[in-house]
């Protein structure tokens, strides 16, 4: 799926986005068709959208459909089930020539909790969620968002979390992100979820040795597979205190939106150390600075990034080649980095 850039003799990062073995589309458009060898499968939601499965020829079996669809949805794999002529299918069963295919799902077998789930939100929203929340902004439009602090009580401890809230998109859904502060010997870590989606997990992460955080994205890869690196944001200043300059390094994006997928199985093949070794040919770096209320970065001259505090809220705004995951992870990092200036002080 376009270039690809050799990080050793047997790993390869290639272009795509999110979610490469799924196609998503409206009723009223038609998504490409894919260039892939592999058979597609397409199936229907209840709510009138699509998806298109890429499957192996192997193994192009309802099971193989329903782990894609549940990782896909953030969901139990007991929960989704696929529908054929009224009938509820085998797992055995394969799905090459099989027409009119429907995704059902269970919700019993949901996560119950004071957050609105899939079972309220329908299907559809783990879908659109995270191609809104992960995949790169569209080029020429400024987005905004809020981001505020908002303790919880974690074994009957007070731990630092934040809520950042992306604006309301064209039919006025709202899509919200949470980071709460995990202990670690290994460094400093935030554990990174959707509202509405029971198994998201992504994390934010500081080595011990290092003043950068790391942002993944574990669900974007199929289980069993790493994690994907979505961009490292480096403090270059050696003071503690006050305006610090900053580097975010990420994953290269093209004209089309797709971005360089990094899931390194060694440090070697980290964003970090490929930035480290001068190799910027699938990367690029927005520079900037933070103060105490303000936040800016700037790529090719311009200002992709920038956020103000306002009583105690963050006011974010950002454009393309942004997404609102790794805007959120800017501002954890930011945050977090003076966090521990002020406790070191």
């Amino acid at each position: 799926m376009g270039a690809a850039i050799h990080l050793s003799t047997k790993r390869q990062v290639v272009y795509g986005d999110y979610y490469l073995p799924v196609t998503v589309s409206n009723p009223d458009h038609t998504a490409p068709s894919s260039p892939r060898d592999e058979p597609e499968v397409t199936l229907s939601l209840m709510s009138g959208q699509s998806i298109k499965l890429t499957l192996s020829r192997r193994d192009a079996t309802v099971k193989a459909a329903r782990r894609q669809i549940a990782q896909l949805c953030c969901m139990p794999e007991q929960a989704v089930h696929l529908l054929n002529a009224g009938q509820v299918l085998e797992d055995e069963l394969l799905l090459i020539g099989l027409e009119s295919t429907q995704i059902i799902f269970d919700a019993s077998f949901l996560r119950k909790g004071p957050l609105p789930g899939v079972s309220r939100l329908g299907l559809w929203h783990g879908v659109q969620a995270r191609l809104r929340l992960l995949n790169p902004v569209a080029s020429g439009t400024w987005m905004t968002a809020t981001l505020r602090e908002a303790p919880r009580l974690v074994a009957q401890k007070r731990s630092v979390a934040f809520r950042y809230t992306a604006e309301a998109d064209d039919v006025g859904n709202l899509h919200s992100l949470s980071a709460v502060k995990k202990s670690g010997t290994s460094g400093r870590h935030f554990a990174v979820s959707i509202e509405g989606l029971d198994h998201y997990r992504a994390r934010i992460f500081r080595p011990l040795s290092s003043k950068e955080y790391v942002l993944y994205d574990p669900a974007a890869s199929m289980r069993g597979s790493e994690a994907r690196e979505m961009g490292c944001l480096r403090l270059r200043s050696k003071r503690r205190m006050g305006p610090s300059d900053l580097d975010f390094v990420m994953p290269k994006v093209k004209e089309d939106g797709t971005a360089a997928q990094f899931r390194p199985l060694a440090l070697k093949e980290s964003i970090s150390q490929i930035y480290e070794r001068g190799n910027m040919e699938h990367l690029q770096v927005l520079w900037g600075t933070s103060a105490d209320s303000s936040i800016e970065l700037q790529w090719q001259g311009c200002v992709i990034f920038e956020a103000c505090s306002i009583d105690k809220t963050w006011k974010v705004r950002f454009q393309h080649p942004l997404s609102h995951f790794q805007a959120f992870g800017i501002m954890i990092g930011v945050l977090d980095n003076a966090c521990l200036a002020s406790f070191h002080q």
